[in-house]
C-alpha cells in the first residue's frame, strides 16, 4: 500500500502533464505558447571567467536532499576546494567528513542573518554561571556570515522547502525564508572572488500563474503555486539575476520539478521509483516551458555540472528525467549542455517564447 500511493499520483501527475503539454519538443501547443515567459539574463553561454582546479566552491543546503547529493558528489571528483552550509550540524560535519575544506551551520531564513556556526572550531569551556565547575564541548565557534564565502569561487544554492505548508514553515524554512531571506542574505556575503553562481529554482517558477485555475498547460504549477511557493522561487530568480548583473559574475538557474512535499505520497518519486518506471534518461529544455518528473540525482548532477559548463553560463533551463537508457557519462552531460543554445535557436525560429 505505501508504495501504490506515490504509484497512483506519479501516474495522474505525469499523464496529465503530458496530456496538456502535447508532450511534443520543441514543438509546444498553443497552451505552451501562451503558458511560457521569455528568458531573461545576458549572453547565455559566454562566460565572464572560468572555475579552475582547486577553486573553492559553497554549498549552501548541503543537508537537504538534493543537497547533500550535490556535496558529495563535489567531494567525490575532489576538483575543488568544497565548503559546506548546512542546516542540521551533525548531518553537515557526516558529509563534510569526506574532505570538505569547512563546515558551517545555522539557519540563513532570517531577513539580515549574518552569522553561522563554524563546527569544526569546537571549544572547551567551564560551566561557571551554573556553579558546576564541569568542562564541556561547544559544538562550534560563531563566525560572521561573509567568512563561509571569503575567497569562493562558485556558489550552489539548493534550499529546498514544501510547497504546501509543513511543520518545516514553522522552523524558519518557509518558501520566503529559504528562497527570498537566505539568497538575498548568501548574495549580500558574496565576495570580488565569485566568478558563478547556481540556484536550484522550480519548474513552473518563471511562468505567469493566473489567480483562478485554468484547465491548461499551468494546472499543475497553479496547484504548486496555491501558497505562493512559485511566486517566491520568481522572487529568488530575480535576485539572482540582479545580483549577477550588477557584480559582473555569470549565473545559472536550474529548474527541476518540485511537488507538495519532500517526500511522502504527495511528495517527489524517488530515483528508485522513477527507476522502476523506465525513467533513467536526462533531458535539459532551455527556459520553463515543459513539464516532467526529475530525480534527485539528475537535479543534483545538473546542479554541479553547471559550475563549469560553457553552455550554463548566464542560462536558465528546465531538468528533467526521462524515460530512455540511463546515460550519465561526461560526454553525455557535454553534449546535454552543448545543445541548449540550438534549442534556443528552434524555439526563437518558431517565435515560442522561452
Amino acid at each position: 500500500m505505501a508504495l501504490l500511493r506515490p504509484l497512483l499520483l506519479f501516474a495522474i501527475i505525469s499523464t496529465a502533464s503530458g496530456f496538456l503539454h502535447g508532450a511534443v519538443f520543441p514543438l509546444a501547443s498553443a497552451l505552451g505558447r501562451r503558458a511560457v515567459k521569455s528568458r531573461h539574463g545576458f549572453a547565455a553561454g559566454i562566460r565572464m571567467a572560468e572555475l579552475e582546479q582547486d577553486d573553492t566552491v559553497v554549498v549552501v543546503g548541503a543537508t537537504s536532499r538534493v543537497g547533500d547529493l550535490v556535496a558529495e558528489r563535489l567531494l567525490r571528483q575532489g576538483r575543488f576546494k568544497v565548503r559546506l552550509v548546512a542546516s542540521n550540524a551533525v548531518r553537515g560535519e557526516n558529509i563534510g567528513a569526506a574532505g570538505a575544506e569547512a563546515v558551517f551551520a545555522g539557519s540563513l531564513g532570517q531577513p539580515g542573518a549574518s552569522a553561522l556556526m563554524d563546527v569544526r572550531r569546537k571549544q572547551r569551556v567551564v560551566d561557571m554561571k551554573m556553579g558546576t565547575g564541569i568542562e564541556m564541548e561547544t559544538p562550534g565557534s560563531l563566525v560572521p556570515l561573509r567568512a563561509a564565502f571569503e575567497g569562493a569561487h562558485g556558489v550552489i544554492i539548493c534550499n529546498p522547502t514544501t510547497t504546501f505548508p509543513s511543520k518545516r514553515w514553522l522552523l524558519g524554512e518557509s518558501p520566503t525564508d529559504v528562497d527570498v531571506n537566505l539568497v538575498e542574505n548568501v548574495l549580500g556575503a558574496l565576495g570580488p572572488s565569485v566568478k558563478r553562481v547556481v540556484y536550484m529554482s522550480a519548474m513552473g517558477a518563471a511562468r505567469d500563474l493566473p489567480v483562478m485555475p485554468k484547465l491548461d498547460a499551468n494546472i499543475l504549477f497553479w496547484i504548486l503555486n496555491r501558497f505562493g511557493a512559485m511566486d517566491t522561487k520568481k522572487q529568488g530568480e530575480k535576485l539572482i539575476r540582479a545580483a549577477a548583473t550588477g557584480r559582473s559574475y555569470d549565473y545559472t538557474i536550474v529548474r527541476p520539478k518540485l511537488h507538495c512535499y519532500e517526500a511522502g505520497p504527495f511528495g517527489s518519486p524517488d530515483d528508485e521509483l522513477l527507476d522502476s518506471l523506465g525513467y533513467r534518461a536526462v533531458k535539459l529544455v532551455p527556459g520553463d516551458i515543459i513539464d516532467g518528473e526529475t530525480s534527485d540525482g539528475d537535479a543534483a548532477e545538473a546542479l554541479v555540472q553547471s559550475l563549469s559548463q560553457s553552455g550554463a553560463a548566464n542560462r536558465e533551463f528546465c531538468v528533467t528525467t526521462a524515460r530512455g537508457n540511463p546515460l550519465r557519462g561526461q560526454g553525455v552531460w557535454d553534449a546535454l549542455f552543448s545543445s541548449l543554445s540550438d534549442m534556443e535557436n528552434q524555439l526563437r525560429a518558431q517565435g515560442i517564447p522561452f
